[in-house]
């Protein structure tokens, strides 16, 4: 777990987007991959601030620096072991204590909500330690990084889990080749595959990694409703809305007998070209295929 030059820039980026790194919380003691001249170069860039705390950086060492001079005033690590001593001893698997909750302005995972089996408490739990305001910033493995840890996310997760219905609104959604340092690939906006309508798939010879930042807007009953992939959700809506207003002899005939006519076999070819055509995917610099629709690149 670590914060790399390229995160290091998106975690200063992200104080343009209203982020407060007040009181923060590293989920995992996050060790620093990124020279104090970096860090002071983004300061000039993003905040116009002087560096503090320079005598306490060194190589290979925490990133408590690094969020001195984003602006916060409390870090807190939370972790499973004492092994990095971090200052907040539990495990994510398990329900935080009330005592816990609203606590922080920003809550950063670096790369640990991958190593998490209980991904569903793991991510209510930060959810729940996160103040009204403040933010969840996100850097975690989408593709190609098999056996880094229990689980690769999609954009489509992290879209349903932070959404309006859980109080929560995605300020930034992202994704880059490379771990994070200087020779990654440049930073993509992906959008959201429920304005679509259409799955949002990406194809990638290298690793392919998320970057997430949402917002929590208002307090409320975390997962009264499980996500669900929009896709789904908008097919079952579809089928329950021609049920409920249409007799069954009437819905879609013209499918009906394209189903009943055309042999599976040329169906499925038809399926094929019609995608390809739609949905062809486009070369972005060794970062990934996608169609061009879905993603912008991200100008920082």
């Amino acid at each position: 777990m670590g914060i790399p030059t390229l995160h290091a820039k998106i975690l200063f980026y992200s104080k343009t987007l209203g982020v407060s790194f007040d009181r923060t919380l590293t989920l995992g003691r996050q060790n620093l991959y990124v020279s104090k001249n970096d860090i002071r170069l983004y300061l000039t860039k993003f905040t116009n601030d002087d560096l503090v705390a320079g005598d306490e950086f060194k190589d290979n060492e925490y990133s408590e620096p690094l969020f001195k001079n984003l602006g916060a005033n409390l870090i807190d690590s939370m972790d499973n072991s004492t092994y990095e001593e971090a200052t907040i001893l539990h495990d994510l698997n398990q329900p935080i204590t009330e005592n816990m909750k609203n606590m922080y302005s920003v809550i950063v995972d670096g790369g640990t909500i991958e190593h998490v089996f209980n991904f569903p408490v793991a991510v209510k739990n930060c959810m729940q330690m996160l103040r009204v305001g403040g933010h969840f910033i996100g850097f975690t493995p989408a593709n190609n990084l098999c056996g880094h840890g229990f689980y690769q996310f999609s954009p489509e997760l992290f879209f349903r889990v932070f959404s309006f219905k859980n109080g929560f609104n995605i300020k930034l959604m992202a994704m880059h080749g490379g771990d994070g340092n200087k020779h990654s690939t440049d930073v993509y906006l992906v959008k959201d595959p429920d304005d679509f309508k259409t799955r949002i798939e990406f194809e990638s010879k290298k690793a392919v990694s998320l970057i997430v930042i949402a917002e929590k807007i208002k307090d409320t009953d975390l997962f009264a409703e499980f996500p669900q992939q929009s896709d789904y959700s908008t097919i079952w809506s579809d089928a329950d809305a021609k049920s409920d207003t249409l007799p069954t002899e009437n819905v879609s005939t013209l499918r009906t007998l394209y189903r009943e006519r055309i042999p599976l076999k040329i169906r499925n070819i038809v399926y094929g070209i019609y995608h390809k055509i739609r949905y062809r995917k486009t070369h972005f610099r060794g970062f990934a295929k996608v169609h061009k629709r879905f993603v912008d690149k991200l100008e920082i």
